[in-house]
């Protein structure tokens, strides 16, 4: 039984992880081209050359962002609320990304 518990304890944390993983690599790749190129048409049509059609679109692709970081800042919560010990530190870091994330790609919609 205690294997189970642990497996099932890990859910969380490794889940809100892995959904951390598309914002992060979103705000690399612009910076690594905000710096590479000069004016902002090439550097939006660079940003969305490699991504699936669908989140090619500026919009679209700030808003799929947004709900990853935000689902996974609402998963960490949900694991400080339930886990404890290493799993707990590992919700509060995905909490505390994933809000500051959502919060970012929010604001770069005003």
């Amino acid at each position: 039984m205690p294997g189970a518990l642990s497996r099932s304890s890990a859910a969380l944390p490794l889940l809100s992880t892995v959904l951390l993983a598309p914002p992060v690599y979103l705000i690399a790749r612009w910076i690594r081209i905000f710096n590479e190129t000069s004016a902002h048409e090439d550097r939006v049509e660079e940003f969305g050359s490699v991504l699936p059609g669908v989140l090619q679109d500026p919009l679209t692709s700030t808003l799929f962002a947004v709900v990853c970081a935000a689902t996974a800042g609402a998963l960490g919560a949900a694991g400080l609320i339930r886990l404890s010990g290493l799993w707990r530190l590992l919700c509060a870091a995905t909490f505390g990304l994933g809000a500051l994330l959502s919060l970012l790609f929010l604001w770069t919609l005003l």
